[in-house]
């Protein structure tokens, strides 16, 4: 949990010559739901002007959106849509591809009950890898 709270909010990298943006929901309200529209994606493209992709997540859903760049939610990992199927996506020749893996709900509730969290974040966690993600609109 700490080296997640160590990254920036906002980040560029460069993968095989392509320069990707990544950010966990959407430039300047990093806690915002992104549904996204025409204007979100056309401002996450606007937020990162050399990039030619930008991944953005935090909806736990995953999805692409054309605009000046490729706008990429890779979906979750951790807290899928979907139960005990954690969801991503791959980077090859400038190209998107999603995936898929299975995994053990009851093995990753214990590795929750390890974590040092509150008893509300764990609440939440263990909700959504019981029942997946609920993410579906934001307050």
């Amino acid at each position: 949990m700490h080296w997640l709270q160590s990254l920036p909010p906002e980040l560029e990298l460069s993968f095989d010559g392509v320069r990707v943006g990544v950010i966990h929901a959407y430039p300047g309200d990093y806690a915002r739901y992104v549904k996204p529209t025409e204007e979100e994606v056309s401002r996450m493209a606007r937020a990162f002007p050399r990039c030619e992709i930008v991944v953005f997540g935090h909806t736990h859903r995953p999805g692409t959106w054309q605009g000046r760049c490729l706008v990429v939610n890779p979906g979750s990992v951790g807290l899928p849509h979907r139960p005990g199927l954690a969801s991503y996506a791959l980077l090859e020749n400038r190209r998107v591809t999603f995936g898929a893996a299975r995994y053990d709900t009851a093995e990753a509730l214990v590795a929750l009950s390890r974590l040092e969290i509150s008893t509300q974040a764990h609440a939440e966690c263990a909700r959504e890898l019981t029942l997946g993600s609920t993410r579906t609109h934001g307050p």
